[in-house]
């Protein structure tokens, strides 16, 4: 009777576990994918913010680069913003901006889908590039096995 009880008490345990930190079990299928398998990791709504002038709180222009994966737009004194999700990765994210990383973090979840789910991990990010030159830059960015190669034209 003894052992049953502690079984019935562990399973009991990894339940409340896995009810308190929903995101915890889909981060588990996605290393057990990524060292059996080749999990299916993608950008999805990635965009290029420019603020120009002072204010931060939206953007004046904005470039869709899911379907465009070559950008042109006048530099001036903008802010320039690239953002948007990672579908089934939970490496963290790595932005190259002209062969120098700018960007080496982790990613905000936009909410925990269930464990069983197509798409079971969901992230979103919005980082600065504070070191867009006028000319040709080249943006790369990079999650798991998600990679993504923009090009973008800044002019004066």
């Amino acid at each position: 009777m003894n052992g049953k009880k502690k079984t019935m008490y562990t399973i009991l345990g990894v339940l409340l576990f896995v009810l308190l930190f929903p995101g915890c079990s889909n981060n588990l299928r996605y290393k057990f994918e990524k060292t059996f398998g080749n999990p299916h990791s993608f950008f999805y709504g990635l965009g290029l913010g420019i603020a120009k002038g002072n204010h931060q709180n939206y953007y004046d222009d904005e470039f869709n680069m899911d379907d465009h994966k070559s950008i042109s737009f006048n530099l001036g004194t903008s802010h320039v913003t690239v953002y948007g999700k990672v579908i089934n990765s939970a490496d963290p994210l790595i932005v190259i901006l002209n062969q120098k990383v700018i960007y080496n973090g982790g990613m905000s979840n936009s909410d925990v889908p269930g464990f069983w789910n197509h798409f079971y991990i969901n992230k979103y990010f919005a980082v600065p590039l504070e070191n867009v030159s006028a000319g040709m830059n080249e943006l790369i960015l990079t999650s798991g096995n998600a990679s993504e190669k923009i090009m973008i034209d800044a002019r004066k």
